[in-house]
């Protein structure tokens, strides 16, 4: 029993995260000036949203109360990004504030996918999720990079 009380821990975690990193992709897009950087923070963007619908549906079908909305943290985090990003202009600094953010993220899909005895459908989305997730940061750190070389 407490191993699944750390795992449904965990979910929720998981889940708050990546819907403070929803609204906070959203955020850069809609404040963005270039189309590229637009174009990586709404599918960030989208890709959380649906992540975090399905892990909240995992949580139902656990008998849990899944997290409906993120956290104050994650609301004041992306308030200051947001005027970061306003006053300065600086989308590579904007890429640099997210990078803490997405380690967090993958590290709590990596903890949960270390658990023993998770059921298969558990094991099912969290790949699913992880596979997206990874590949979404991975393309943040390559406009990242792009920036930087630029700079």
């Amino acid at each position: 029993m407490a191993r699944r009380s750390r795992t449904v821990k965990l979910l929720c975690r998981l889940t708050i995260k990546l819907l403070d990193s929803a609204a906070a992709c959203s955020m850069a897009a809609n404040d963005a000036r270039g189309f590229e950087f637009y174009t990586i923070f709404e599918r960030r963007a989208v890709e959380r949203k649906d992540a975090a619908r399905h892990l909240q549906r995992l949580l139902t079908s656990l008998r849990c109360r899944p997290p409906l909305q993120g956290s104050l943290l994650g609301a004041i985090e992306c308030f200051v990004a947001h005027h970061i990003h306003r006053s300065t202009a600086a989308e590579l600094t904007i890429l640099k504030l997210f990078d803490w953010q997405e380690v967090h993220i993958v590290s709590l899909f990596e903890q949960l996918m270390n658990e023993a005895r998770l059921s298969a459908d558990v094991e099912d989305v969290l790949e699913y999720e992880y596979k997206r997730v990874s590949e979404g940061y991975a393309a943040l750190k390559a406009l990242e990079w792009r920036l930087a070389r630029q700079a």
